[in-house]
């Protein structure tokens, strides 16, 4: 599922987030990261910062994320 403006959008619209797991309500997205904090916790942090202000101007209102 894609969301675009607190609305789910097709597949590949531009200017979407699509997260890697939404719950079947809805409620819930989730997202998987593979980062070494070792040696790349900065790339880890901003990353998730990034998609984290992306994601709160598109998900749908009711739905939380988790990391």
């Amino acid at each position: 599922m894609s969301y675009k403006d607190g609305e789910q959008v097709p597949y590949g619209t531009p200017g979407s987030v699509r997260p890697d797991f939404v719950a079947q309500d809805g409620t819930a997205s989730f997202e998987v990261k593979n980062y070494n904090i070792a040696t790349n916790s900065s790339g880890l942090i901003n990353n998730v910062a990034n998609q984290a202000v992306q994601r709160a101007a598109n998900f749908l209102m009711e739905c939380s994320s988790r990391l």
